[in-house]
Order: structure tokens, then sequence, then C-alpha cells
């Protein structure tokens, strides 16, 4: 059983960061809805921001902030 099984099915979902495993399993795929602070915006953009790739930190931005089945 993951994690996505004990969610149902349209729930809203408080994220503090960002997990890869999220995303693999069904988040973007319309199973739940998720929200999360601006500062899980920054602390995914720290990296990429740190290593001048501005190009990389442009694509998350655009990623979870025109996702529709995430509210920064």
């Amino acid at each position: 059983m993951s994690i996505l099984d004990a969610i149902p099915a349209g729930s809203l979902v408080a994220l503090d960061t960002v997990t890869q495993k999220l995303f693999q399993d069904g988040f973007g795929k319309g199973a739940f809805r998720a929200a999360c602070s601006l500062l899980v915006l920054g602390e995914v953009l720290v990296q990429p921001l740190a290593r001048s790739r501005t190009d990389l930190a442009d694509q998350y931005r655009r990623i979870l902030a025109s996702g529709p089945d995430l509210t920064v």
C-alpha cells in the first residue's frame, strides 16, 4: 500500500516538501490536488539557482506555478 492509497480521491493535500514519489504515483494525473507555500517553491529553486541554472529554475517555477492540481 502506497501513501496515495490512503488519500481519498479528490482530496486537497498540503505539502511541506515536493516529493518525487508523489509526482510519480499520481500527482498531476487528477488523483488529488495539492497546495504548498512559497517556502516550498523557494526550497525547490535553491539548488538550480545556486548552480546558476536559471533555465532549470524557470522550468521548475513554471511547472509548480501553472499545474492544474497544485496551488502555491
